[in-house]
């Protein structure tokens, strides 16, 4: 922890601090400043971009994520192929993303399906 954090910490704790009512944000002041720092965590605020980086993201290890696999007709895979390609991503990363949104579509949110 910084030291400027350590002592805003105190000061208020002390009861010293008091919050400038002017600096509370709200409406689409509020909105554009979430985007910002969303921007500045993530690089990006397009919500397809931050969909993509969740679902492709992992856990510590790839060996901690289970595999799924599936039968596709032939068009399915070469459209899945020339998609990866244009998009220069992973097949298995297009699948995640196109999983996680038929899930939230279907209203069947993977953390309600686990025992």
């Amino acid at each position: 922890m910084s030291n400027e954090y350590e002592e805003l910490a105190e000061a208020i704790e002390r009861g010293e601090f008091v919050a400038d009512p002017s600096s509370v944000l709200q409406g689409e002041a509020a909105a554009e400043e979430g985007r910002r720092m969303l921007r500045e965590a993530t690089g990006t605020d397009d919500l397809d971009e931050l969909t993509r980086m969740l679902a492709s993201r992992r856990g510590d290890g790839a060996e901690d994520w289970p595999e799924v696999q599936a039968q596709v007709s032939q068009d399915l895979k070469d459209r899945l192929e020339a998609l990866a390609r244009r998009e220069q991503r992973s097949e298995s990363d297009i699948v995640r993303e196109a999983l996680t949104r038929f899930l939230r579509a279907a209203q069947h949110p993977i953390d309600e399906e686990r025992p």
